[in-house]
C-alpha cells in the first residue's frame, strides 16, 4: 500500500490516514455507518443490504478513489514539468468525451483514459497525450492492465489518429521487468491486440483476426509509447508552484508580445 503520510483523510475501513483512499473526499459512500460485529448471522447495514455486498461495494470504492488519487498525483507531477498542461482528468465532465473512445466495430461498449492534455515547449510543442494512471505500491495486476492499456491505444489511434500524439503509461511501482525492453515495441503491441481481439478487431476468431490487424498502427502506436516510473519522494523532486508560476507568466508574456 502506499504511504500513510500526507493523506490528511480518515478512513474507517483502514483505522486513519490511508494512501489508497486520497480521493474520498469525493466519494462520500466510503463514510457509510455500518454494524460491523457478526456471530454467524448475516449483518444487516442501514442500506438493507447483506454485510458481504456492502463490503464488495466498499471495495470497488477504495479502487475508484485510488484511480482518482493516482490521476490527480499524475496530474500534478506532469503539470510540474512545465512541459505538460494536463487540463482533462476525469471524472470531470469536460475531460469525459475527450478522454472517451469507442472499442472496434462500435459493438463493445467504450473506454476512457484517465488523464490527457497537450505537451508544451520544443519539438513537442503542441501534441497531445492520453494518459492511464497506477498509483500502486507494487506490480499488482498492472501486466494485465498494461495489455488492456495498449488495445485502447490501438483503438483510439485508428479512431483519432490526429489526437493520438503520445500514450503514456503512469505508474508508481514497476511491472512486467522480464519482459521490460519488449512493452514499448510493434511486436508487443500486436500481441496484445490479437489477445484483446474481441474488443480491438471486433472478432473471436483468431485467423480472422491474423488478417485484421493493421502493421501501420501497430508501429504508431509502439512510437508513441511512454513508461514513467514515479516514486512518492520523487513527485517532490519538481519545480515549486511559486517558481512556477513564474516561468508560466513569462510565457505568457511572450506569447502577448508576439
Amino acid at each position: 500500500m502506499p504511504s500513510r503520510r500526507g493523506c490528511g483523510v480518515r478512513c474507517w475501513v483502514h483505522r486513519g490516514a490511508c494512501g489508497t483512499n486520497a480521493a474520498v473526499r469525493a466519494w462520500p459512500g466510503l463514510a457509510a455507518q455500518a454494524s460491523t460485529r457478526s456471530r454467524g448471522r448475516t449483518q444487516q447495514y442501514k442500506t438493507g443490504r447483506p454485510a458481504r455486498a456492502w463490503l464488495r461495494i466498499m471495495a470497488g470504492e477504495v479502487e475508484h478513489a485510488k484511480g482518482a488519487a493516482g490521476a490527480r498525483r499524475a496530474k500534478e507531477w506532469l503539470d510540474a514539468t512545465t512541459r505538460v498542461n494536463a487540463q482533462y482528468v476525469v471524472p470531470n465532465p469536460i475531460a469525459l468525451p475527450k478522454l472517451t473512445f469507442p472499442w472496434a466495430g462500435g459493438t463493445a461498449g467504450a473506454f476512457s483514459f484517465d488523464l490527457g492534455g497537450f505537451l508544451l515547449g520544443g519539438d513537442l510543442q503542441g501534441e497531445e497525450f492520453l494518459a492511464e494512471s497506477k498509483f500502486y505500491a507494487s506490480h499488482g495486476d498492472q501486466g494485465t492492465e498494461y495489455a488492456k492499456f495498449v488495445g485502447k491505444c490501438y483503438c483510439a489511434y485508428k479512431h483519432r489518429p490526429e489526437r493520438c500524439d503520445n500514450f503514456m503509461w503512469i505508474t508508481w511501482a514497476p511491472f512486467l521487468v522480464t519482459r521490460w525492453p519488449e512493452l514499448r515495441t510493434a511486436r508487443y503491441v500486436r500481441e496484445q491486440v490479437l489477445v484483446h481481439r474481441a474488443r480491438t478487431l471486433a472478432t473471436a476468431d483468431e485467423q480472422q483476426a491474423e488478417t485484421l490487424v493493421d502493421d501501420e498502427v501497430l508501429l504508431a502506436v509502439a512510437n508513441r509509447l511512454w513508461i514513467i516510473v514515479l516514486s512518492e519522494r520523487q513527485e517532490t523532486l519538481v519545480i515549486s508552484r511559486e517558481h512556477r508560476g513564474v516561468i508560466q507568466a513569462h510565457e505568457a508574456q511572450k506569447g502577448a508580445g508576439s
